[in-house]
């Protein structure tokens, strides 16, 4: 199972890859069997500025092909 994060707006920031690594992990470790790719993808849409703007996606690809994404 390749994990792949993307922070664009906060590169440096370690404690929260850590966060996002773990917990994707925790969650889908049962399906590592079934699961080629995962990538996530946390973005601040209006950067400091600030405000309720921020996006997440997570796109699986399936070992046995096709696969999903999530985007809130």
């Amino acid at each position: 199972m390749n994990l792949v994060i993307q922070l664009p707006h906060a590169p440096e920031d370690a404690a929260l890859h850590e966060h996002a690594e773990r917990s994707l992990r925790f969650a889908l470790t049962r399906f590592s069997t079934a699961v080629a790719d995962i990538r996530l993808r946390l973005v601040d849409e209006n950067g400091p500025r600030g405000g309720a703007d921020q996006r997440c996606r997570v796109q699986i690809v399936l070992r046995q092909g096709g696969g999903l994404s999530v985007e809130g």
